[in-house]
């Protein structure tokens, strides 16, 4: 039995006899609307939120905890401008779509460490395994980011940040349980000793699951069988101080997780397993009175993925897959303060990729390995003025398989305090890279073309937020995104070329209000409209509207109450039997949340996820969870 079923308890039990050690201490939650005050994903240069004149949606660890969500998906589900697709319930794969962009134009960050899949055919980030265990906040980015981030950011960026662990030593350990035999289990130890600072959390999830087969597509007669899943994920962050001016961290987190796989029909034997370490050390220095900070960083990111599937009364195929991938980047950054209103990041990265693949069916036994190379230099500038700010860059990036490639962004903001009007605009441009199987990979039925450009995009937005006494926010803003070169199938399905565009275009609109001193509501639309330029029928999976609508309910100092409504609309999917075009009815989906304080220690918690309990699929084919109870308890040292 493999050591990873008995890793999760044994370091769980190891954090509860040191939390009987930590010293007693109570936290207090910010407000439902706090945001952390400086947002650094945006432009490299730490900016109040407030200032940014892109779209940035921030998540704090007390949303987290608040809201109750177990994995990020959840999390993204909420934020405007965003489409999830999930193929079944807990820990399957899930793409997120950005502005009607497509999966893989969405970079994803870990403590800046870019963990895109550069083991999977188009480079796409899985997020069914992302858990929220030691995640500090998530700062979420909408438009062309390339100038900012390079590659992968065509669309947005999801940054997952952890926190620096501070002051006495603090303790957290909580487990819930519920529908189709859920167990959660999480435990986390912080706090600093002297010069030296500790953030270490472990998580674990397990579930029997729900069937990802719906009961339309039952037409075998083999019934329905639950798929399961499991995870652990350990994280951690540790600080050095090692003098009054350089500092050192080291970040970690590893993720293991395994499942059934059921892709078309029932069959129990068909099973996927996934292991992910980011490891990341970085260093850092104020010099020149703090007018110059460097900063050098050292990372690297593997994953391994294992599909199998053998014969049985469900399926005579048999396939074993072994995908692995490695991302080893050297990152160099310098912040100049030059004046109080005008910063500088000047800095350049160095990555090696490598990509190695065995796939074994009963017809073929062939392994694909590659690898890449890439650098990359950049200037971003904040200037302010006032209320006035300008965010701009430049970045060139050079690849060695289609050579150089420059984007730039600039993003102008204003805020008229006599009004409490915020005018924000910003316009960029983003391309991504191939990736190593579209490039390189040779398998019975495909062979990659070395020959391929990179895709790339324009976009620009503009918006307002207005204020209505200290009440009420509203704001809505548009955005028009155009991608060329798409990377899309030959003729014959054999390989990839360059020959699709598509344009996207919509509104996101809010509007924010505290109703009463302790009751605050929040409602989000986002309106999108995405096709392909080519013939204009419309980008699958990707809702024309998306209805978000939350309330948060202090009822006592002890006692919280939260409850939410998502709706997505009417999409274009390819239907799972037939193959298709088909358009499903857009859904409602409710879910509500509760907890209770018991005392300066103990908090219990729980919540309903499907409360309506709609039927729907997310896409065609993947039955979604039907209605859900989860509860729990959390305690503090």
């Amino acid at each position: 039995m493999s050591v990873f079923r008995f890793l999760p308890r044994l370091a769980l039990a190891a954090l509860a006899g040191l939390v009987a050690q930590a010293a007693s201490a109570q936290t207090t939650s910010r407000p439902s609307h706090a945001v952390p005050e400086t947002v650094v994903t945006a432009t490299r240069i730490e900016t109040p939120i407030d200032k940014l004149g892109g779209s940035v949606t921030v998540i704090t660890r007390e949303d987290i905890e608040r809201r109750q969500y177990d994995n990020v998906v959840d999390v993204l589900r909420d934020v405007p401008g965003m489409s999830v697709q999930q193929t079944g319930g807990a820990g399957r794969f899930t793409s997120v779509f950005t502005r009607g962009g497509n999966s893989n134009h969405t970079l994803v960050l870990i403590d800046g460490v870019r963990v895109n899949d550069m083991s999977d055919p188009s480079n796409v980030f899985n997020f069914g395994n992302l858990t929220t265990a030691g995640i500090d906040r998530i700062e979420i980015l909408r438009g062309p980011m390339s100038t900012v981030h390079g590659s992968d950011a065509i669309g947005g960026v999801v940054n997952i940040i952890t926190s620096r662990g501070k002051g006495a030593p603090a303790a957290t350990i909580a487990a819930e349980a519920g529908s189709f035999h859920t167990f959660a289990e999480q435990a986390n130890l912080r706090g600093a000793q002297g010069r030296f600072g500790y953030n270490f959390t472990v998580g674990r999830f397990d579930t029997k699951g729900t069937s990802v087969t719906p009961r339309r597509r039952d037409t075998t007669g083999k019934g329905h069988e639950a798929d399961g899943y499991h995870n652990t994920t350990l994280n951690g962050r540790f600080d050095a101080e090692l003098n009054d001016t350089v500092d050192l961290t080291l970040f970690t987190r590893y993720t293991g997780a395994n499942g059934e796989n059921d892709a078309t029909i029932e069959d129990p034997n068909s099973r996927d397993a996934n292991r992910y370490l980011l490891n990341k050390l970085q260093g850092s220095a104020d010099l020149l009175d703090g007018a110059w900070r460097p900063t050098l960083a050292i990372s690297r990111y593997s994953v391994q993925r294992i599909d199998a599937n053998y014969p049985d009364n469900f399926s005579t195929t048999y396939r074993y897959s072994r995908n692995t991938g490695d991302r080893d980047r050297v990152e160099l950054q310098n912040d100049v303060v030059a004046t109080d209103g005008m910063k500088f990041a000047v800095g350049g990265e160095l990555q090696h990729e490598t990509f190695a693949s065995r796939e074994i069916t009963s017809t073929s036994n062939r392994p694909n390995k590659a690898s890449s190379k890439a650098s990359a230099g950049y200037v971003q500038g904040q200037f302010e003025k006032g209320d006035a700010n300008l965010a701009t860059g430049v970045r060139l990036d050079q690849h060695n398989a289609f050579g150089q490639h420059v984007t730039w962004r600039a993003s102008p903001s204003l805020y008229v305090r006599e009004t409490d009007t915020r005018l924000k605009s910003a316009y960029g441009r983003g391309y991504k890279a191939p990736s190593l199987y579209q490039l390189y990979a040779r398998t019975q039925f495909f062979t990659g073309n070395p020959d391929l450009a990179p895709e790339r995009s324009q976009g620009w937005e503009a918006g307002v937020e207005q204020g209505f006494g200290k009440t009420v926010k509203a704001g809505t803003t548009y955005f028009k995104t155009q991608t060329t070169n798409l990377i899309v199938s030959n003729s014959s399905f054999t390989s990839n070329i360059n020959l699709g565009s598509a344009n996207m275009h919509g509104f996101e609109s809010f509007v924010a209000w505290d109703v009463l001193a302790n009751v605050s509501l929040r409602l989000d639309h986002t309106y999108q409209h995405s096709e392909d330029a080519s013939n204009g029928r419309e980008l699958l999976r990707r809702p024309k509207h998306k209805i978000g609508l939350g309330v948060d309910w202090q009822v006592s100092d002890d006692w919280e109450v939260g409850a939410g409504l998502q709706y997505s609309g009417l999409r274009a999917d390819i239907d799972a039997d037939t193959s298709g075009r088909t358009y499903p009815d857009g859904y409602w989906i409710g879910r509500a949340t509760t907890s209770y304080r018991l005392s300066p220690t103990w908090r219990a918690f729980g919540r309903m996820e499907n409360a309506f309990n709609r039927a729907y699929e997310e896409p065609s084919g993947f039955a979604q969870p039907p209605r859900a109870i989860f509860a729990g308890l959390r305690a503090s040292f």
